[in-house]
C-alpha cells in the first residue's frame, strides 16, 4: 500500500449557523483529508507549519488523539495560527472568513524526501498565489502529484504552474466556473493528465483522451463542510492499494479509476450528514 504524504494549512474551523457559533474543530481542506486517510488506516503523513499559540497546542491535542504522525508537524514561535469562521447558509453551502498567516517558506523546508511509490496531495486556495513559490519549487517529481486547487473565487497566478506538475487533477464543479473553462476545454488545457470534476449529482472524469460520466445518487445533507476533501481522502485511499508509482499511473484503467471515484462519493455524502470534517473510524 502506497504511504500518503499531504502538505497543507491547518485552520480552526469555528461553525456558525443562524449566526450562532454551534461547534469546533481543526480542519483545512488537505488537513480534513488527511485526518480521514489516517482513520482508514492509511500510511498518512500530514506536512504543515503552526504557531505555538494556543490554537496550535488545539491542533497537536487533536493529533494526539487521532494517532497522528507529527513527524512534519511545525510549530513555528511568532506564527498565528489559522482560524476559519464557516457560516452555513440554508441552503446547506458555506461561506468562510480566514484569520492567520501561512508561512510559505517553512511549508517548503517541511518538505520531506519521497519515494515514488508514494503519493503528494497538494492545493488548497492558496497554492494558485505567488507566494507559493517557494513550495510549488521545492514539491518533488518523485511521488504520484495529486491536486486539488479548492480555488475559492479567482484563480492565481501560478494555478497553471501547479496543473502542469501534477499526474492527478480534481477540481470541483464550481471551480470550474472560476476557470470560465468547460470541462472538454479544460481537459484540452491539461492533457496528459488524470481529469476529475466533481458536483452534486454526477462527476466526470477525463483518462487517456476519454470522457466518463459517473451519476451521483441525490442525498440530504446536513452540512456540506469538507466533502470535497472526503471525496479526495476516499478517492486516495482506494489509490494507495493499486500499487502504482508515478511511471505506471497513467496505465490506471478506467474500472479502478470509478472504483476511487465511487469510494471517494461514499465518504463524501457520509461527511454531508455529519456536523465533523472527517469520516468516522475505520469506515469502509
Amino acid at each position: 500500500m502506497s504511504r500518503v504524504f499531504s502538505l497543507g494549512t491547518m485552520i480552526l474551523d469555528v461553525m456558525f449557523e443562524n449566526y450562532q457559533a454551534k461547534n469546533s474543530n481543526p480542519g483545512g481542506a488537505i488537513f480534513n483529508t488527511s485526518v480521514s486517510l489516517n482513520r482508514m488506516n492509511v500510511d498518512t503523513n500530514f506536512i504543515t507549519v503552526i504557531g505555538e499559540d494556543e490554537v496550535g497546542k488545539i491542533f497537536l491535542n487533536f493529533c494526539e488523539q487521532e494517532n497522528m504522525k507529527q513527524d512534519n508537524i511545525v510549530s513555528q514561535n511568532g506564527l498565528q495560527s489559522m482560524v476559519a469562521l464557516a457560516f452555513l447558509q440554508k441552503s446547506h453551502s458555506t461561506n468562510y472568513e480566514f484569520f492567520g498567516e501561512i508561512p510559505y517558506q517553512a511549508l517548503a523546508d517541511a518538505i520531506p524526501p519521497m519515494r515514488s511509490t508514494d503519493i503528494f496531495l497538494f492545493g488548497d486556495f492558496f497554492s494558485s498565489r505567488s507566494e507559493f513559490a517557494p513550495v510549488l519549487q521545492q514539491i518533488q517529481c518523485t511521488p504520484i502529484l495529486y491536486f486539488d486547487p479548492n480555488v475559492r473565487g479567482a484563480i492565481g497566478p501560478l494555478f497553471w504552474d501547479c496543473v502542469s506538475k501534477c499526474d492527478i487533477l480534481r477540481l470541483s464543479a464550481d471551480d470550474l466556473i472560476s476557470l470560465g473553462l468547460s470541462f472538454a476545454q479544460l481537459c484540452g488545457k491539461a492533457q496528459n493528465k488524470i481529469i476529475i470534476v466533481t458536483d452534486i449529482e454526477s462527476v466526470q472524469f477525463y483518462l487517456n483522451n476519454t470522457f466518463h460520466t459517473l451519476q451521483i445518487s441525490k442525498i440530504t445533507p446536513v452540512c456540506t463542510i469538507g466533502a470535497g476533501d472526503n471525496f479526495n481522502a476516499g478517492f486516495l485511499k482506494k489509490l494507495s492499494t493499486l500499487g502504482l508509482e508515478r511511471a505506471t499511473v497513467g496505465s490506471i484503467t478506467a474500472e479502478q479509476l470509478q472504483d476511487c471515484i465511487l469510494f471517494g462519493i461514499k465518504c463524501a455524502q457520509k461527511v454531508c450528514m455529519l456536523f465533523e470534517n472527517f469520516v468516522p473510524r475505520e469506515f469502509e
